[in-house]
C-alpha cells in the first residue's frame, strides 16, 4: 500500500506522485509570464509549450550527444528533453525514488511526474515562467543582460524563453 507499479515493473510512491498523475486536475494559477505573446497561467500551459519546443510532444525523443562541456558526452530524454545525468538526481530530490535516465525514458508517467515537480519548484523559487525557462534552457534564472550571449548548438538562451512565451 502506498505505492504505484506501472506496467514495466517500476515503483513509485503514490504520494509523490502528482495530483495529474492519480487522474484528478494539475494545480492552476502559477501564471504571470508576459514577456511576450499570451501570458502563461498554468503549469499544463507551460509545460505544452516546452513540451513542443524540446519534442514536439515525443516521449520517446532522444536529443543529439553533447559534444563538449558539463554534459559532455550525454543526450537530453523524452518529451521534455532532460538532460541523462539530472535525471537521477532530481528523480531523488524531487519525487524521492531512484530512477535510471532509461527507466525515465520508457515511462511516459514518470516524465510527466518529474517535470511537474520540477517546474514547479522551480516556478516557486524563482517567481515566473520565464526563469523557469531559463532554468531549464541553463540552469539559472532569465537574466535579460546575458541571455544573448548563453547558447547550446542551436539557440540562445533569449531565443529559448521568447519561443516559450509566444
Amino acid at each position: 500500500p502506498g505505492f504505484v507499479e506501472d506496467e514495466n515493473g517500476n515503483l513509485y510512491k503514490e504520494s509523490d506522485l502528482p495530483k495529474a498523475g492519480r487522474g484528478a486536475s494539475t494545480p492552476r494559477g502559477y501564471g504571470g509570464a508576459v514577456m511576450q505573446g499570451r501570458p502563461i497561467n498554468s503549469l499544463p500551459e507551460f509545460k505544452q509549450r516546452v513540451a513542443r519546443n524540446e519534442s514536439g510532444g515525443n516521449y520517446g525523443a532522444v536529443g543529439p550527444v553533447i559534444p563538449s562541456g558539463k554534459y559532455k558526452g550525454q543526450v537530453a530524454l523524452g518529451k521534455y528533453q532532460v538532460m541523462e545525468g539530472n535525471v537521477t538526481p532530481w528523480a531523488k530530490k524531487y519525487l524521492g525514488i531512484n530512477v535510471t535516465p532509461l527507466q525515465f525514458y520508457r515511462d511516459p508517467a514518470l516524465q510527466e511526474a518529474l517535470m511537474d515537480a520540477k517546474f514547479l519548484a522551480d516556478k516557486k523559487k524563482y517567481g515566473t515562467w520565464e526563469n523557469v525557462a531559463s532554468v531549464h534552457f541553463t540552469g539559472a534564472p532569465y537574466n535579460p543582460k546575458t541571455a544573448h550571449k548563453i547558447r547550446d548548438v542551436n539557440i540562445t538562451n533569449k531565443e529559448y524563453v521568447a519561443r516559450l512565451m509566444r
